[in-house]
């Protein structure tokens, strides 16, 4: 074995672990960050001391809140929605009878008072009806999402039906939620295509690669139209969504350039990375395709399709936990949460893509606490589209082990 094939695998070893330990840790600091009990915060006294009380909600009515607190109920005067007027006051009337006067600050923003619901509450309060809503529009998807994959299968050569793509494509998403490791549902897809078509390993592979980078593509680019109709309110996600785009362009054109390729020796740097039969079949893929233009216009449609149900889905779920934000920001913020999602950086993106709503919506004055709900929903509606792929993977005469799928991931795509 050389030296650079022993790094390799003792990288494909450790990946796996290392994947585990990042989605470990977001999801350590998600649970920390977001409230779980509702939390009331006021600030008192000239020095504007903040205190934090952890409850709950019992009732609320305008600027007026009852909320229990280690068995005692807090009545709560916030006065004004947007902010408070120099002359007025934040009133807390205690179980006793005492009443705690809080001035705001100086200027009056912001408030003196903050009430966030915890993702307990939001959960209690939620509408599931229109979560049915989002499971059709997800499922809508996933059908564009595979006859996207189909067209690509058929424009390699790889004869199959879209029967047949669609089975494997509920297979693959089943995976990635049983399997969440190295192994991935596309790894596993691509062994099923394999042994439909003997010999055609790489080629496998390559379809898939090259229609995980559409679906990316078509994403970003949905929030690209979206973004310059109110660049200022988007301008959290804008440099993410742009240079996402900028550096996809510059990669695109890099790698489409024989004479580049051949001035920076793109093929020799390839060979001597580590997983190096890994990107010599990323390199593939955009080969395989670089002139068939009018095809991959119509996948990149596709892709767009794809996504505009797949943000309408998160409309409706937004809908049902009360996310108060115009419609358009979905289009601008869910792209990018998404994004970060499919960075294979942790198991099928957990964590990173919890730490992403938070941080990307929380821009849009939206509270934790709902945005961790929007990305939990919707893995759960994910959940519920891939369980169809449970039933067709038990339904199959030869399933594939994960020793399989991981095998061909460690030999690039040469065989199983």
């Amino acid at each position: 074995m050389t030296g650079a094939a022993a790094r390799g695998s003792v990288l494909s070893r450790l990946l796996p672990a290392l994947k585990a330990l990042v989605a470990a840790a977001l999801v350590a600091f998600v649970v920390w960050i977001v409230p779980f009990r509702d939390r009331l915060t006021l600030a008192a006294g000239e020095a504007q001391e903040e205190h934090v009380f952890s409850g709950t909600i019992v009732a609320r009515d305008g600027s007026r809140v009852l909320f229990e607190c280690d068995g005692k109920v807090l009545d709560v005067l916030l006065e004004g929605t947007s902010g408070f007027p120099e002359d007025s006051v934040v009133q807390v009337t205690l179980p006793a009878g005492e009443v705690l006067r809080l001035a705001p600050r100086h200027p009056p923003e912001p408030p003196a008072g903050r009430l966030e619901e915890g993702i307990l509450t939001v959960a209690k309060n939620a509408d599931v009806r229109l979560f049915a809503v989002a499971l059709l529009c997800v499922f809508a998807a996933t059908l564009i999402a595979t006859y996207r994959w189909y067209r690509l299968l058929l424009g390699a050569t790889l004869s199959t039906t879209f029967g047949r793509a669609f089975n494997l494509t509920l297979i693959g998403l089943f995976f990635n939620f049983v399997m969440p490791g190295l192994t991935g549902g596309d790894l596993v897809k691509a062994v099923y295509v394999a042994r439909d078509h003997r010999g055609k390993v790489v080629d496998a592979l390559l379809t898939l690669l090259a229609d995980r980078a559409l679906g990316i593509t078509g994403l970003a680019l949905v929030a690209a139209l979206v973004i310059p109709v109110n660049l200022d309110e988007y301008a959290g996600v804008a440099p993410w969504i742009y240079g996402f785009l900028a550096l996809e362009a510059a990669c695109v054109c890099l790698f489409f350039s024989q004479g580049v390729r051949r001035a920076l020796r793109i093929d020799a740097l390839l060979a001597r990375l580590p997983l190096a039969g890994a990107l010599r079949a990323v390199d593939q893929a955009i080969l395989l395709y670089r002139t068939r233009t009018r095809l991959m216009l119509l996948l990149l449609l596709l892709s767009m399709g794809v996504h505009l149900f797949v943000v309408s889905g998160f409309c409706a779920i937004g809908a049902g936990i009360a996310l108060d934000v115009p419609r358009a920001t979905y289009f601008a913020v869910v792209p990018i949460c998404l994004i970060a999602m499919a960075l294979p950086l942790a198991p099928s993106g957990f964590g990173v893509g919890e730490m992403a709503f938070v941080y990307f919506w929380s821009a849009q004055g939206v509270s934790s606490s709902r945005a961790l709900a929007l990305a939990l929903v919707y893995r759960m509606v994910q959940l519920a589209v891939s369980l169809g792929g449970g039933i067709s993977l038990a339904l199959q005469k030869e399933r594939v082990s994960a020793g399989e799928a991981e095998r061909l991931a460690a030999n690039g795509g040469r065989g199983p």
